[in-house]
C-alpha cells in the first residue's frame, strides 16, 4: 500500500508516459511512480537509487527537492548563474515568478537579488496577483509575473527569448524594476550558462502527485 504521500494506484496523471524515482530527505525507503496511459502505479524500489531519482522534504520541512547526486532541481539549479553575476550597487529587487503548472504544485518562486546578484532563491505560497504595470506589486515585492511552466520551459532552452516569454505572461511592477528583472534574466552569462544546463526531464510533472 502507498504511503499516504504518495499517489493512489490508478490516480490520474499529469503525463501519457514516464517513470520518478522519489525517498523522501533521510528516510532508506524510495518509490517508483509509472505514468502509463494516462494512469499512475506505484511500487516500492529495489537496489541503488539512479542519480535522478528525487528527494523531497517532508510536508512543512525545510530544504529543497534535490537529486540522489546532490545537485538541485530547476529552477534552482539556475541560482550559481545568478549569483556569479557583477556586482551592480543599487541593482536590489525582491521577485516572484508564479508558474502555472510547474511540478510543485501551489508554489511560486521568490528571487532576492541584491545588488545585481541573487541572495535567496525559494519556494513561496502562490497567491494570484492581477497585472499592475507601472504600480508596485504588495507584500514588499518590486515584480511578480505569472506565466506557464510550458513557456518558461522553452524561455530556458533559448527557444523563447525573454520579450516573447512576457508576451504571455501577466507582469506587475513599476518600469525600472522591471528593466531591472530583464538585464538580469537577460544577462550574456546568465542565458549562456542557462543553455549548459541539463534539459528539465519531463518526468518531473509527477511531483504534483506528491504531498511534500
Amino acid at each position: 500500500m502507498p504511503e499516504s504521500w504518495l499517489p493512489q494506484q490508478g490516480a490520474a496523471a499529469p503525463i501519457e508516459a514516464g517513470t520518478l524515482v522519489v525517498a523522501r530527505t533521510g528516510d532508506a525507503r524510495a518509490f517508483v511512480l509509472t505514468a502509463a496511459g494516462g494512469k499512475i502505479t506505484v511500487a516500492e524500489h529495489e537496489g541503488p537509487l539512479p542519480a535522478n531519482a528525487v528527494h523531497v522534504p517532508a510536508p512543512g520541512g525545510d530544504g529543497l527537492p534535490r537529486y540522489e547526486d546532490g545537485s538541485p532541481l530547476p529552477p534552482f539549479d539556475e541560482a550559481p548563474l545568478f549569483e556569479a553575476l557583477d556586482r551592480v550597487v543599487g541593482a536590489t529587487m525582491e521577485g516572484e515568478l508564479d508558474l502555472s503548472g510547474n511540478p510543485y504544485g501551489a508554489r511560486a518562486f521568490r528571487y532576492s537579488f541584491v545588488d545585481g546578484r541573487l541572495a535567496e532563491l525559494r519556494f513561496a505560497e502562490r497567491v494570484p496577483r492581477p497585472a499592475a504595470l507601472g504600480r508596485t506589486p504588495p507584500d514588499g515585492l518590486q515584480l511578480t509575473w505569472s506565466a506557464s511552466w510550458e513557456r518558461w520551459l522553452l524561455w530556458r532552452a533559448g527557444q523563447l527569448s525573454g520579450e516573447q516569454f512576457l508576451e504571455g505572461a501577466q507582469i506587475a511592477g513599476t518600469w525600472p524594476y522591471i528593466a531591472l528583472a530583464q538585464g538580469l534574466f537577460e544577462h550574456d552569462a546568465f542565458v549562456a550558462g542557462r543553455r549548459t544546463l541539463p534539459a528539465v526531464a519531463p518526468e518531473l510533472a509527477l511531483l504534483q502527485l506528491i504531498d511534500f
